[in-house]
């Protein structure tokens, strides 16, 4: 997992370095007015598919652009292929977000989407083959509090055959992603986003799929945003309880780990693609759920490791990796009781209006 060093912080006491996040404040306190910074000539807000509109085609000529990098010659731990799978998972949620505006044609959006949900496996698998080695160590920086990471590549290893399938696997679908029929289709999509009144829920279970609302014509982009991230907040808050009471993420506690993680990952998704959607003073609360989010895709790390080694039949390997992530969770158990992600995850809800 790589971090962004920007956006993985925590604020040291004055003096003093300091892991705690900051106290979390009162959602009923006195906030600055929000205001939407999309505005169109006539100066109202942005509807929803105004909003889409604007942000669609820029995502796909990114991925487009950074496919480029992607060779016969790249390696798992090229920071391109980071870059692009990071790139591909902003076009797929784009997707995700503005679900409703992209239905006039329900097959093409599906079979667009899961062509980049396909992409983002491939390169992920790919890129596995480096993370899973454990090469890379995070630690706080004891000055400021920030995530650190340090790479030793000297004991890189890897299996050719590995490599080339997961590669070649990647390459198939930069080819089909790139094919100028596929690269039209997807285009055409995204300027032709229609209102979203009428429309049935669709989308990912971890946005649209999993509120009760849907997004209404009649209401401004940012309006129908807050909806769906006051449903992702609910969705959260009730999944934290079973989260919490895990003994272990290993075996068939996995999958609720993981749904877990990326449940509150689609939130702060939501929330770095538009930050109007809360007040300036709840960003402490953001902050702690970063790190809580962090420190789960560290577990995640190993647990794909962990995978990996018993798939290869290395059971010392495995069971060293057990020990590690058992440990891990005991640390991140107590990391969430002493800085109350639950009480965050409660007062960022009553914070969207």
């Amino acid at each position: 997992m790589r971090l962004d060093p920007l956006s993985i912080r925590s604020t040291p006491a004055a003096g003093a370095p300091s892991t705690a996040s900051p106290p979390v404040p009162s959602p009923t306190a006195a906030q600055p007015t929000r205001t939407d910074h999309f505005t169109r000539v006539s100066g109202a807000a942005p509807t929803f598919k105004e909003l889409a509109i604007s942000r669609g085609d820029p995502l796909r000529e990114k991925v487009a652009t950074l496919l480029v990098g992607l060779t016969p010659a790249s390696v798992p731990h090229d920071d391109s292929i980071y870059a692009l799978r990071k790139q591909v998972l902003k076009l797929r949620q784009h997707l995700d977000i503005f679900a409703h505006v992209y239905q006039r044609d329900p097959k093409q959006f599906k079979a667009l989407r899961d062509s980049l949900d396909q992409g983002y496996e491939a390169l992920g698998r790919f890129k596995d083959l480096f993370d899973s080695q454990g090469l890379t160590e995070t630690t706080r920086d004891p000055g400021t509090g920030a995530f650190v990471q340090t790479t030793t590549l000297t004991e890189l290893r890897y299996k050719k055959g590995e490599v080339d399938e997961r590669l070649a696997a990647a390459l198939a679908w930069k080819r089909k992603f790139l094919a100028p029929e596929r690269q039209a289709e997807l285009k055409s999509m995204l300027a032709g986003a229609a209102d979203p009144e009428g429309k049935k829920t669709v989308g990912s279970r971890f946005f649209w799929g999993s509120v009760d609302q849907k997004p209404k014509a009649s209401l401004s982009g940012v309006e129908n945003l807050q909806r769906l991230l006051a449903g992702l907040l609910d969705r959260a808050i009730e999944e934290y309880k079973p989260f919490k009471k895990l003994a272990t993420p290993l075996g068939e506690n996995q999958e609720v780990f993981h749904d877990y993680r990326k449940r509150v990952r689609s939130i702060l998704n939501v929330l770095d693609g538009f930050p109007e959607l809360t007040a300036p003073t709840l960003a402490p609360l953001r902050q702690t759920l970063v790190e809580h989010i962090t420190l789960c895709g560290l577990i995640e790390d190993k647990l794909v490791g962990h995978e990996l080694a018993s798939k290869r039949g290395k059971g010392k390997q495995a069971k060293a990796l057990e020990e590690e992530i058992e440990a891990k969770f005991a640390a991140l158990k107590e990391w969430q009781k002493e800085h109350g992600v639950k009480d965050a995850l409660k007062a960022l809800r009553d914070g969207v209006h």
